[in-house]
């Protein structure tokens, strides 16, 4: 392995003017391996759905399709790394078959399987990872258990840089949010939701049936890319979508 110049990386994730991904780029070229990648699992408490935020050298598409596949759902290194605070080499990794077939879609855009994770955890509930992916076929699982022994004293510190930058880059608003809209009624009734109504007290305050409530909800769920109502109300609040301290709904004249 290239040995990997601490002090060159710092100066550089602290220059504005050095993009994340090229920085990731001038590390993945000392460091000598496919792709590298960083992504911001959690942010003030809050899941980051799809890895939204973050820079790598993975193929623009393979990150389009990434997304579009719902693949932050069952990608064990996202599941794994928002748990463990400790290195974890991809081959702990708990297979299912949806992440199976995540794999071998990423085969066919020339990215290993062969890769470790290094989680970092800050002081504000906030989490990201770096992962470190080898070249196609490139190491024996001998020579890359070796390669990731000899790396990860070097690499911590770089994670730890790069959740830095990102999280501060968050902070002072560098990252747009994905566009998303939905309508005065989506908005409505994610409102009550997160007030803690049920599906049925939402229908009557809105004077709407009770499976038009649930249709909605699960259209507000496929448009946020979430799964659980949970998970529908932390991205609402996160994209600032609806406001938790708006008055309470007055119940619709029957």
């Amino acid at each position: 392995m290239t040995d990997i110049d601490l002090h060159r990386i710092a100066a550089l994730a602290d220059n504005p003017n050095i993009s994340g991904d090229d920085l990731m780029e001038i590390l993945r070229r000392m460091v000598n391996v496919g792709h590298v990648g960083v992504k911001l699992l959690k942010f003030s408490g809050v899941i980051t759905y799809q890895g939204n935020y973050g820079h790598s050298t993975f193929p623009t598409k393979w990150l389009m399709n990434y997304v579009s596949c719902g693949y932050w759902d069952c990608d064990p290194a996202v599941q794994l790394g928002l748990k463990r605070a400790s290195v974890f080499d991809w081959s702990e990794m708990q297979e299912t078959d949806e992440s199976r077939a995540m794999m071998a879609d990423a085969d066919e855009f020339g990215i290993s399987s062969q890769g470790f994770t290094i989680p970092i955890h800050g002081p504000f509930s906030d989490t990201s990872a770096l992962s470190i992916v080898d070249h196609r076929k490139a190491r024996s699982a001998a020579e890359w258990a070796r390669f990731r022994l000899s790396s990860i004293k070097a690499l911590t510190p770089i994670a730890a840089m790069m959740h830095d930058r990102i999280t501060r880059e968050i902070r002072i608003g560098k990252y747009e949010s994905t566009k998303i809209e939905l309508s005065k009624t989506d908005q409505e009734i994610l409102h009550l939701a997160s007030q803690g109504k049920t599906n049925a007290e939402i229908a009557a305050l809105m004077a709407r049936s009770v499976s038009v409530i649930s249709f909605q909800l699960d259209a507000c769920r496929e448009k946020l890319g979430t799964l659980t109502i949970d998970q529908t109300l932390s991205r609402a609040l996160e994209e600032k979508l609806i406001d938790p301290l708006e008055p309470e709904i007055e119940q619709a004249p029957q």
